[in-house]
């Protein structure tokens, strides 16, 4: 799990996400994606999901961690 943030704090380590990068689902203002900022939840902590993330998008993402975890 990545954090996800509403404010930009460092360009070179966020992911901008918006509700068109969704197949479904929403979020209430346009993000950004933390991938220097990695973590875990217990699967009973999640109370409800927002949405999913088109795979174009998801696979971005993913990308981007392995080269950051890469460097």
């Amino acid at each position: 799990m990545n954090q996800i943030t509403g404010s930009s704090y460092e360009n070179d380590v966020e992911i901008p996400i918006s509700n068109n990068d969704f197949s479904n689902g929403s979020l209430k203002r346009d993000s950004f994606v933390r991938i220097d900022k990695i973590g875990s939840i217990e699967k009973s902590l999640i109370k409800y999901k927002i949405g999913s993330l088109k795979q174009e998008k998801f696979n971005k993402i993913l990308n981007e961690v392995v080269l950051f975890l890469k460097s």
